[in-house]
């Protein structure tokens, strides 16, 4: 039975600037190897604190909505994931005519892939996105929660990946758009699998750009 206690905006508010800030100081001060960040750094910034709250809250974390996806749930995951990627390729085809390439070192971004996937959904759709429905609508609770994901990913995009400009925001509205779609996804399947498999599609696609 899943708990109708409600976690105060203020909370939310606050763990997300701290959740930020801690991110944001990371990846200023600190560089370590992708992989490295993945699988063990940004589980414990992101995961760590909805796991910290839910046992302070007394909140299950069978709240976070890891249910079994039928077939037709899942097959939806993967053409929302693809159909992501593919948005994001042709621009990038079109201008410079570059073809799809294998990464080295495959097998191990795609764990990494997983760990993102798991991680960004986990904190993002599963705590955020789920708490703020118990004050706004669906709409509004995506609106609000898209936001948000794309903010934090400003620190990769600034200090790792050196984008800015028109650059930075398009790829700012990139994300929020891939937020909107896997909100959306989460609500209609009532799967927290579902957004993260769409999630990991999408983002172990864009390694072959």
């Amino acid at each position: 039975m899943q708990s109708t206690l409600k976690i105060s905006i203020p909370f939310l508010t606050l763990t997300y600037l701290v959740i930020f800030l801690c991110w944001l100081l990371y990846r200023y001060f600190i560089h370590f190897p992708d992989v490295t960040t993945e699988l063990i750094v940004k589980p414990i910034f992101w995961i760590g604190p909805v796991i910290a709250i839910c046992f302070w809250k007394k909140k299950s974390l069978n709240e976070l909505n890891f249910k079994k996806l039928p077939l037709s749930f899942t097959l939806l995951s993967v053409i929302s994931g693809t159909s992501l990627a593919a948005l994001q390729f042709f621009p990038i085809y079109l201008q410079n005519h570059k073809l799809l390439s294998i990464p080295p070192n495959l097998a191990v971004l795609t764990i990494a892939t997983i760990s993102t996937a798991l991680s960004e959904e986990i904190l993002f759709r599963g705590f955020f996105f789920k708490e703020f429905q118990k004050y706004y609508s669906p709409l509004v609770s995506n609106g609000i929660t898209s936001i948000l994901f794309a903010v934090m990913h400003l620190p990769i995009l600034i200090f790792t990946q050196n984008i800015s400009g028109i650059s930075l925001l398009l790829s700012l509205y990139i994300i929020f758009a891939s937020s909107v779609v896997f909100c959306f996804l989460y609500n209609y399947t009532k799967s927290l699998w579902a957004s993260v498999i769409a999630h990991f599609v999408l983002d172990i696609l864009l390694l072959f750009f």
